[in-house]
């Protein structure tokens, strides 16, 4: 996907306040863009030229913040083609010298492990482990004790679910893809909140999907902007729980009013998140057709690669 150079230049907005130099500004405000998902992820940037004319600035500086953004992982460039969209990839990166080692790294959304309830919970499962072994270990949806889990939390919040509306997965980002895959086709239309989970919207692109973004504003979502683009989509990817990145959370009354025409894929990746705050009620309460995805790489930690769908047995099957 191509943006043009009057689309960025938009926005940019007023780039150029603020102290340092003005490459400086240019390149942290193309990062912001790229990082809160309105650059998507794979779209190709304007050449230099264009958007130094559109901006009214230099050459050189727009080259200068290009580069430092390739430096950073934020953008990919080769010979001849425009500069693209991506994240930085590889390691975390080193804790600065002197940082104080109760300072919390916010570049990560992931906790550090539990130790304790985690290593006893591994030395429980080892102990269990023996008894799957008479069975042949291929299961495409997950060991009925661990959907029987997943059903329970949901269960717990108030939602009805059986074990057979549940797949594991190897996390939300797997669950994501696998679902993609099945429902969208090339060029269908995804509404998707503006903004949101920047590897989602890679997901959907690499799928050739047409992204049709609805603001998230400082008042919550749109319940008529999102009914209204839902009838010509094939799909709508929400995350109404400590939504990422605005961490806002979808009131009780915009989930009753909502009701999509298109299939609704459902984050609740965060729903455990509720640390001072009530829980929210699921969302499927409220749209039982929604599709739900979760894992537990936010609420316990990233390492399990324990993620879910929970949808309606056909859709599973498929």
């Amino acid at each position: 996907m191509k943006i043009s150079s009057h689309t960025v230049a938009r926005m940019l907005g007023t780039w150029q306040q603020g102290p340092g130099p003005a490459h400086q500004r240019l390149s942290d405000k193309l990062r912001l863009l790229i990082l809160d998902g309105r650059l998507s992820l794979g779209a190709a940037l304007p050449s230099e030229r264009d958007l130094a004319t559109a901006l009214g600035t230099s050459r050189t500086t727009v080259g200068t913040a290009f580069r430092t953004l390739v430096e950073h992982g934020y953008l990919a460039t080769r010979e001849r083609t425009r500069a693209t969209v991506r994240l930085p990839g590889g390691t975390a990166p080193e804790r600065p010298a002197g940082t104080d080692p109760e300072t919390i790294d916010l570049s990560f959304a992931a906790p550090a492990a539990p130790v304790e309830v985690l290593h006893a919970a591994f030395a429980t499962a080892l102990e269990q482990l023996p008894r799957h072994f008479e069975r042949h270990g291929y299961d495409r949806y997950g060991i009925a004790e661990l959907r029987e889990a997943v059903a329970h939390w949901y269960r717990r919040r108030g939602l009805p679910t059986a074990p057979d509306h549940i797949l594991i997965t190897s996390g939300a980002q797997h669950a994501l893809a696998l679902l993609t895959r099945v429902i969208l086709s090339p060029r269908d239309k995804v509404v998707i909140d503006h903004p949101t989970y920047p590897h989602a919207i890679t997901t959907f692109t690499q799928a050739r999907a047409r992204l049709l973004p609805v603001a998230v504003t400082c008042s919550g979502w749109d319940t008529e902007q999102l009914r209204a683009a839902g009838r010509s989509a094939g799909l709508a990817y929400l995350i109404p729980d400590f939504h990422n990145p605005t961490g806002m959370r979808m009131s009780t009354s915009v989930r009753e009013r909502l009701g999509l025409a298109c299939p609704t894929i459902v984050d609740e990746t965060m729903a455990d998140l509720a640390l001072d705050v009530p829980a929210a009620e699921p969302f499927a309460l409220h749209m039982p057709t929604a599709i739900s995805i979760g894992s537990v790489s936010k609420s316990v930690w990233g390492g399990l690669r324990i993620g879910w769908i929970r949808a309606r047995p056909a859709l599973l099957e498929r």
